[in-house]
């Protein structure tokens, strides 16, 4: 056991990486450090939390439809409203969104209606049909699998040398999948145009 101790401290390190936690504001509201840039813009800031409240709204009158058998299964982005709508916003036009099932904030803010996302949940594929991007994919239900097809996207950016990025958004119970991984290794080894953002929104804990 001490032998293959050492052989195993003696192992070179290949890679180093840190997640680092950047908080602006404190639990009580207060200014923790200095804000972004964009924080300047009050009317930009307005309309992010417009969006987020309208978002919260929605998704309650949702599962109220749903619990009262007028809305098929519909799954609550409640508590990630800020993801959506902070990845949305700072995505380009030409861009485009590989959404989850949870991401309706992000379809919102990038042009889909609300009665269009009500349709899709209704059984009607007509939903798909939206008012957003018309690059844009639709909502992804199996878990993980619009990862490859992000890195396809992106894929055919860099074949094309089109200077746009493929952004897709996916809850931590995706980082289970196996989809998800390969299309990561994918991404990186053919250095694609590509941004995964993984939630932790804890609905994979909750039914465990």
């Amino acid at each position: 056991m001490a032998s293959k101790r050492v052989a195993n401290e003696r192992l070179p390190v290949i890679a180093h990486f840190d997640v680092r936690r950047r908080n602006y504001l404190a639990s009580d509201g207060s200014i923790a450090r200095p804000l972004p840039v964009f924080a300047a813009d009050a009317k930009l800031l307005v309309g992010l939390y417009r969006a987020m409240v309208l978002l919260r709204l929605f998704d309650r009158k949702a599962v109220a439809l749903q619990r009262t058998g007028r809305l098929g299964t519909y799954a609550v982005s409640l508590g990630q409203e800020a993801v959506s709508v902070g990845i949305a916003s700072a995505m380009r036009e030409e861009d485009v969104l590989l959404p989850s099932y949870r991401d309706n904030g992000a379809l919102i803010w990038r042009g889909v209606k609300l009665e269009e996302i009500l349709l899709f949940w209704g059984g009607d594929e007509r939903g798909n049909r939206f008012s957003g991007s018309v690059h844009d994919f639709p909502f992804c239900v199996p878990v993980g699998s619009q990862a490859p097809h992000a890195a396809g996207v992106a894929y055919a950016f860099k074949l094309r040398r089109e200077p746009r990025v493929a952004v897709c958004m996916f809850g931590d119970g995706a980082t289970s999948k196996g989809d998800v991984y390969e299309a990561m290794n994918f991404a990186g080894v053919h250095k694609l145009p590509v941004v995964f953002v993984a939630t932790n929104n804890h609905h994979s804990h909750r039914h465990r």
